[in-house]
């Protein structure tokens, strides 16, 4: 949960509107004191994990990416909607190391980001992308691990990207995602003047709440680029899209458990008879059709984590309505007690 839900801000309207009529009656005047203090409290320890949790889950999306051809970096801003209320950050990726860092040029505290943000573009090229399939670019991925939360649901899968160029391979890459049968997109930006591309991929991150796009750059080494066309001038504030110059890959699980081997029944000696006599043979009887069974190992979308965060948030939603109304009596008892007095 990010933010206030809609359910939140509905029971707090009418709890408002219970007070304002509880007040005009005079109920709340009687009721206990200690009582409504407890309730109080209750309110603010409640709040704390409501508070917590909506500081976490968002997507993270790379837009505006460009480079600076003196140190050979390539500089993209980094959008997190993850709910801390943070600024976009401006992150470097070094072309030779591979090694991506925070640039430092905006903090969560800094106010004006946008103008940073704004110079940063004016001092460095864009950088466009290329059609991955025109330079017989390809990839593929498989499982290499899974992790679960501990009420045993899918936490997030680990998988494996190897990206080839003319059937030669030209690096592996390790990521993380939701579901095993998730796509992850990727998009190529060609480094000038160099055998060097900046790779963007994007997909789920994991399974929490659902899960969430987040975006990531990389490099690849030694590409022979044959067509430098371009496909994408400039990369927005959102998810990567698929398009003419995007790969799409999903990954190749092979199965995990080993098949029992088949169990034949025992042979039997046959006594053999000279000269028999040929029984007649009887027409074979026509059989019905067998249909093709599938045997795909491909994994259904484990939907239990999402469920489970649903429930518990729904759950603590009317938990926390109940105790925002016992606290809004507890402020109308106060508001009547000084109009008493």
């Amino acid at each position: 949960m990010t933010h206030l839900s809609y359910a939140n801000i509905i029971i707090i309207l009418h709890t408002a509107t219970i007070v304002v009529l509880l007040n005009r009656s005079g109920i709340i005047f009687y009721m206990n004191k200690s009582i409504l203090f407890l309730c109080a409290i209750a309110l603010a320890i409640v709040s704390i994990p409501q508070i917590t949790h909506a500081t976490v889950g968002g997507p993270t999306f790379i837009s505006d990416i460009r480079y600076d051809e003196a140190a050979n970096n390539i500089y993209y801003v980094r959008n997190s909607f993850g709910g801390k209320g943070c600024p976009p950050t401006i992150n470097r990726l070094n072309v030779t190391s591979g090694v991506t860092t925070n640039s430092g040029l905006i903090t969560c505290s800094t106010k004006n980001y946008s103008q940073i943000i704004d110079s940063f573009a004016q001092n460095f090229k864009g950088l466009p992308s290329v059609n991955l399939r025109k330079n017989n670019i390809s990839a593929s991925m498989r499982v290499v691990g899974k992790e679960e939360f501990s009420s045993g649901s899918l936490l997030r899968t680990k998988f494996e990207i190897t990206l080839s160029q003319n059937g030669r391979e030209k690096g592996v890459f390790k990521l993380d995602g939701c579901f095993p049968d998730q796509p992850i997109l990727i998009a190529g930006y060609p480094v000038p003047n160099t055998k060097n591309m900046a790779l963007l991929f994007s997909g789920k991150l994991n399974c929490f709440e659902g899960g969430y796009i987040y975006e990531k750059m990389a490099i690849v080494e030694d590409v022979i680029f044959t067509d430098t066309t371009t496909v994408e001038w400039y990369k927005r504030v959102e998810a990567l899209q698929i398009s003419s110059g995007t790969l799409v890959v999903y990954a190749e699980e092979k199965p995990t458990t080993v098949p029992t081997p088949q169990v034949n029944p025992p042979v039997y000696n046959i006594p053999t008879v000279t000269n028999p006599e040929l029984p007649k043979m009887t027409p074979p009887q026509e059989q019905p059709p067998v249909s093709n069974i599938s045997t795909s190992d491909t994994q259904l979308p484990d939907t239990a984590a999402p469920e489970q965060d649903k429930q518990s948030r729904t759950l603590m939603e009317i938990l926390v309505g109940i105790v925002i109304l016992l606290a809004g009596i507890t402020v109308g008892r106060s508001y009547t007690s000084s109009k008493v007095r």
